[in-house]
């Protein structure tokens, strides 16, 4: 029997948090895109700016995963310009 010759293909994903969002939706998020049948090879998250303690506390959860990269933004810059960052 032949063997297939596709790869599966490396997968970044990048996602913003900022301040308005709500810790139990970014948790849902994180969750979903770590739980996919063809995990993502690296996932980087950027906290765009200040967040609550309840969002810090969420990306803390996740901070030792080893495909998680979190990078943190002194200022809001809005979620375009955060994913870019």
């Amino acid at each position: 029997m032949r063997k297939s010759s596709l790869k599966i293909p490396k997968i970044t994903v990048v996602m913003a948090v900022w301040r308005g969002d709500e810790p139990a939706q970014i948790r849902m998020a994180i969750d979903s895109i770590l739980h996919q049948t063809h995990s993502a090879n690296e996932f980087i998250i950027v906290q765009d700016g200040p967040v609550s303690n309840d969002i810090a506390a969420v990306l803390h959860a996740y901070k030792n995963h080893p495909s998680v990269q979190i990078f943190p933004l002194s200022v809001n810059q809005g979620r375009g310009p955060a994913r870019n960052h």
